[in-house]
């Protein structure tokens, strides 16, 4: 495990969205990518409104200088719609007005020493996170809410045994 590496930072924005859903519906039926990598998504939202699935992706955010890419969903919607808890739903974009806020932040699960933010993309269903290197750890409180999130993230998958 390379400490801070991507995948990590990854999963720790994953897991910091589903917190803020999960506090906010706490009956939700979402499943991530962060402990099951055959899930079909970075985050699926399988009772979010009826006859729908929404659908959110992660990527690293463009630096400031370049243009946010518009999503192309075709490759992580079709996943979903591949998946037999899909059926007879329309597979779609979740809606980035679904979280609290259109920003939230959280220490790397890897390294307290590294700040993952994530916000909402100009394009539903796409999240975008930076990493922010630290010289020492970062506050404790942002600690903690990765842990609740990484928890979160865990119950989750548990619970959406649909």
């Amino acid at each position: 495990m390379q400490l801070g590496d991507t995948h990590y930072a990854h999963g720790t924005a994953i897991a910091l969205r589903v917190l803020d859903l999960r506090q906010r519906f706490p009956e939700a039926a979402i499943t991530t990518r962060i402990n099951d990598s055959d899930n079909p998504a970075d985050i699926a939202w399988w009772n979010c409104a009826p006859g729908e699935v929404w659908v959110w992706e992660f990527r690293h955010a463009p630096a400031p200088c370049e243009p946010e890419v518009v999503a192309d969903p075709t490759r992580f919607l079709a996943a979903v719609r591949a998946d037999p808890r899909s059926r007879g739903r329309a597979v779609v974009p979740g809606p980035n007005r679904a979280f609290s806020a259109p920003a939230d932040a959280g220490a790397n699960m890897a390294t307290y020493r590294e700040l993952i933010t994530v916000r909402s993309a100009a394009a539903d269903g796409l999240q975008f996170y930076e990493r922010h290197y630290h010289q020492t750890p970062v506050a404790r409180d942002l600690v903690d809410r990765t842990r609740e999130a990484i928890d979160a993230a865990s119950d989750a998958n548990a619970a959406a045994c649909l």
